[in-house]
């Protein structure tokens, strides 16, 4: 194999060569996908289930580069938002024991919430809850990659928040605070952490003997692998998540394990075959309409085949898994560098795998919420990439206008006279219309305006190109904005100041930065935050919100000197 040299089967694990269904599994085919991986480098482990059994078990690179111990079927790895499943069948499991009602009111059980009271515990597991993402809001309260961050502090946050990002069930939004309070209340329901309850009530009776929830960040593990990422210079470093909390993440497993769990979403072992059907059914928003997420799984279709998968990214690890239910196919790629791509390959798996299954149409017209989310492995564009979309498109030798506006940590389209639409993010310069069956592209071309198209239904419907910009309105002076602002619901003050022409935004341990003018009171700053300053019945300003892409309008209330 060209680069990564000999990769690792598992031991007695031959791979089946006449799969029940679908093309034998040739495994050249498989190496070839991963010959990117360096023998003295990070790399992946890729397990095949078909059936009830694993089909085939591969291994590439090195669990730890320091001590040049390869990856193996029994390398324990870090998989991230994969864990989300495992918390959702927890609850569920617990609703069919009669233990946990599922359409509770979440401040029935947390009491100590200040905002989402009313949020029921199914709205939290299909991602329909509105609560803000616990990762922004560390982020925004100061907390740096760096520091170890348990569920203790994240329920703290969670329950200083004045406010909800959107009313209950009346959108779909990714976000991980709810599945680490879902953990909170398995707790206070059993007297067991969500590690003890998981172990006692699942890995053990499906003899899943590699696997926990790792909440305790300092407990040693054998055979798990480090993650490793670049520095700036291009030399390897490890890059693990200091997390000491379960939930929305911290499962650590392995493909062989893991096999088991696939085993049993297929065939039931210690639940119904409700609650695992219940697990592949999708939320619905108030209005009716399908989330496309099931308890801890996104749901939707590949090349015409029904599927349920989920992405998993923390620092330096990524993950992968999908099911094809129908065809009695899963794959699970886990890997400890962020050059992996494990959800591309895994579909790129099923190509070799499904061919003669497949629709012969490539792409799906429709995408679900939850497809265009973080749950699939979407990388969202940072708030400068977004910035650089924005400003004035315009039909070639047509009338047709419309504006890009970031605002919000979002960004949107107006067109004139008409409503706005938020832009969901399907990729760094692809979107999807919320609520529409309608995507678009940003198309940059050396030494040409920006393209802007549009599509309806995978038919391409407009294509507009960037315009010079108009003049700008006269912004306010820097001593309108300048000042210290204090948040309550994230303990911590920010500074504006003014450094000559320029107005820089200072989030204290996490740096100063300048502030990028959009109109008059609102401004872009590097991290994705969106500013907006809010005035009094005067026209001073008292006060400003700060939104990122998943934490909305938290506000900062001017000191006066």
């Amino acid at each position: 194999m060209t680069g990564s040299g000999q990769p690792h089967a598992a031991p007695d694990m031959a791979p089946m060569t006449e799969p029940s269904h679908g093309a034998p599994i040739a495994v050249s085919n498989i190496d070839a996908l991963f010959d990117w991986v360096k023998t003295d480098g990070p790399g992946c482990a890729v397990g095949i289930y078909r059936g009830d059994e694993p089909a085939l078990m591969r291994a590439y690179g090195l669990a730890n580069i320091e001590q040049h111990v390869p990856i193996t079927a029994d390398t324990v790895f870090h998989i991230a938002s994969l864990s989300k499943q495992v918390t959702a069948f927890c609850a569920g499991l617990l609703a069919e024991r009669g233990l946990l009602d599922l359409d509770a009111r979440l401040g029935e059980l947390l009491p100590e919430l200040q905002a989402g009271g009313d949020i029921l515990l199914r709205q939290i597991l299909h991602h329909v809850s509105g609560l803000r993402d616990q990762w922004g809001l560390l982020d925004l309260a100061g907390w740096r990659h760096e520091d170890l961050k348990t569920t203790g502090d994240i329920v703290r946050l969670a329950t200083r928040q004045h406010s909800l990002n959107f009313a209950p069930g009346s959108r779909f939004q990714y976000i991980n605070t709810g599945y680490t309070l879902i953990g909170t209340i398995i707790e206070q329901i059993t007297g067991q952490s969500l590690r003890e309850f998981a172990q006692e009530q699942v890995f053990d009776p499906l003899r899943m003997s590699r696997t926990h929830f790792h909440d305790e960040f300092h407990r040693i593990v054998p055979g798990r692998a480090d993650a490793y990422d670049e520095d700036d210079t291009g030399a390897l470093r490890i890059n693990n998540p200091a997390y000491g909390t379960a939930g929305p993440t911290g499962l650590f497993t392995t493909i062989a394990d893991f096999a088991a769990w696939e085993r049993h979403l297929a065939s039931p072992q210690i639940c119904s075959a409700d609650l695992i059907a219940e697990m592949h059914r999708p939320g619905t928003l108030g209005n009716g309409q399908s989330t496309g997420y099931g308890y801890g799984l996104a749901l939707g279709t590949y090349r015409g085949l029904r599927i349920a998968e989920h992405a998993g990214g923390d620092a330096a690890f990524r993950a992968h898994f999908i099911r094809f239910p129908d065809h009695r196919l899963a794959i699970a790629i886990f890997c400890n560098t962020p050059a992996a791509p494990p959800g591309k390959l895994a579909r790129e798996i099923a190509d070799l795998i499904l061919s003669d299954a497949f629709s012969a149409r490539e792409t799906e017209s429709h995408v679900t919420a939850a497809q265009a989310s973080r749950a699939t492995g979407i990388t969202a564009p940072d708030g400068d990439t977004l910035l650089n979309y924005c400003g004035r498109y315009r039909e070639p030798g047509g009338h047709d206008l419309a504006d890009i506006a970031y605002r919000d940590g979002r960004l949107f389209l107006a067109s004139p006279g008409g409503p706005d639409y938020e832009l969901i993010p399907l990729g760094q310069d692809r979107f999807a219309f919320a609520g529409l069956d309608a995507t678009c592209l940003f198309e940059p071309i050396p030494d040409k305006p920006m393209r802007f198209r549009t599509f309806y239904g995978g038919t391409e419907t407009a294509m507009l190109e960037a315009v010079a910009a108009e003049a700008t309105e006269t912004l306010p002076p820097h001593q309108d904005y300048s000042g210290r602002y204090f948040s309550e619901e994230l303990d911590i003050a920010y500074d504006v100041v003014g450094d000559g022409p320029a107005l820089l935004l200072s989030r204290g341990r996490r740096g100063t930065y300048p502030l990028t003018p959009l109109s008059i009171d609102q401004f872009a700053c590097p991290g994705g935050l969106s500013i907006r300053f809010r005035r009094d019945a005067d026209g001073a300003v008292d006060s400003m919100e700060v939104s990122t892409e998943r934490v909305w309008h938290v506000r900062f209330r001017r000191k006066s000197d």
